[in-house]
């Protein structure tokens, strides 16, 4: 499968037939491996993306139904920015940045097909004491 123009810095593999990758040239990837193509190109870091993680969230309270457990790509790039993505919820209010699941900024801009795997939620901070 060809479709980063840098090198691939980090290769992460999301359930049953699903590839993300990082790369140099500062894209993050998703492939579909059973239809061996690239589903997803996300172009929000502005420089390169240094690496991915793959964060299963669990819900605080197992509700009657038992609510799905839910995942987060995190990933980071030379622009010191870190990015968090939701995982197959294209709008879920319950994962918005007022819940204090993280602390976001802007970016608004990089909006999703409600189709694609990857959902932006926003960018990590740091507080006012880490430089």
């Amino acid at each position: 499968m060809l479709g980063h123009k840098g090198a691939v810095t980090d290769i992460l593999f999301y359930k049953d037939h699903h590839l993300i990758t990082t790369s140099l040239d500062g894209l993050v990837k998703v492939w579909d491996l059973q239809e061996q193509c690239c589903t997803q190109t996300i172009a929000n870091h502005r420089g390169e993306v240094w690496g991915g993680c793959l964060m299963r969230v669990t819900p605080q309270q197992q509700d009657a139904d038992g609510e799905e457990e839910r995942w987060r790509l995190v990933t980071g790039s030379t622009d010191g920015r870190v990015r968090v993505w939701r995982l197959g919820e294209a709008d879920d209010p319950t994962t918005s940045s007022t819940n204090n699941e993280i602390t976001t900024t802007e970016d608004a801009s990089n909006t999703t097909n409600k189709d694609d795997l990857c959902h932006f939620m926003g960018t990590l901070i740091p507080p006012p004491n880490v430089a």
